[in-house]
């Protein structure tokens, strides 16, 4: 499953930090040059690559460094660490590290339990090794937060362009005005959605502001109900990033925003 898997990516790209230059190098290439040691760890790195394209890092501020020696912990046969450029420089987000066989062998040698198993292709006893991501979570959301912040100085408005799966609201509602039934409906809309996305509902102020508030949180879809909504059941999405708004059917509204957050 495993060769299967490796298959799949050899034509990919990861992005390494190999002789003082960030290249993009094909997967297929890495590992027949074993620049990074084995198909398995080089597998891993690159979906720790693109986890992280997911949460919406772009490709020209991360990359792979290989520690030297002097860097690397006493148990670690190879390490990388996976960084991000951030105002402070190349901050580390996760520590890759090979550990080889220490693990399994200070346990064997303290618990006096032998830790081996049979190789399936050689039939001989082999201690497995250990491949180890530490994640930071805190610097990841930093930086997250960091390399997503915008300040539109055209339209006066700061906002996040945060992935619209990890937005903490996806959706905001709201009516346009306070009157004409218009909340009730805006409520209906809210209580519609609110199962299947991390929702909001907002009706104080005016809409302009109720528009900012969410832009400076990351909200990547505003919803309003308007008179248009009472006649035709037509709502307005606005698109947080070019604030662009169409008209949709309240019913057709899960299947487009579960299209436009999930692909």
């Amino acid at each position: 499953e495993n060769e299967k898997n490796i298959k799949e990516i050899e034509n990919e790209k990861i992005i390494l930090w190999i002789n003082n230059k960030k290249k993009e190098i094909n997967m297929i290439y890495v590992i027949k040059k074993e620049i990074i040691s084995s198909k398995l760890i080089a597998y891993y790195l690159y979906l720790l690559q693109n986890f992280y394209f997911e949460l919406g890092l772009p490709k020209n501020k991360i990359r792979f460094r290989k520690l030297k020696d002097e860097e690397k912990a006493f148990y670690a046969k190879e390490a990388w660490d996976f960084e991000v450029l951030t105002s402070v420089g190349w901050l580390e987000l996760v520590a890759c590290n090979h550990r080889g066989d220490y693990d399994l062998k200070e346990h064997q040698k303290l618990s006096k339990q032998k830790m081996e198993i049979v190789d399936e292709k050689t039939n001989e006893k082999v201690l497995p090794n250990v491949f180890e991501l530490s994640l930071g979570i805190d610097r990841t959301i930093y930086s997250i937060m960091e390399l997503t912040y915008k300040e539109d100085k055209k339209n006066d408005r700061t906002f996040f362009t945060f992935k619209p799966i990890i937005a903490p609201v996806q959706v905001a509602i709201f009516p346009l005005v306070n009157k004409d039934k218009l909340p009730e409906k805006a409520q209906e809309v809210y209580n519609l959605l609110k199962s299947c996305y991390d929702c909001f509902y907002d009706s104080s102020g005016s809409i302009g502001r109720r528009y900012r508030r969410q832009d400076e949180i990351g909200t990547p879809f505003c919803i309003t109900t308007d008179n248009q909504t009472l006649k035709d059941k037509t709502v307005t999405v606005r698109e947080r990033d070019s604030m662009k708004q169409e008209r949709v059917k309240i019913s057709e509204l899960q299947a487009v925003l579960w299209k436009k957050i999930f692909g």
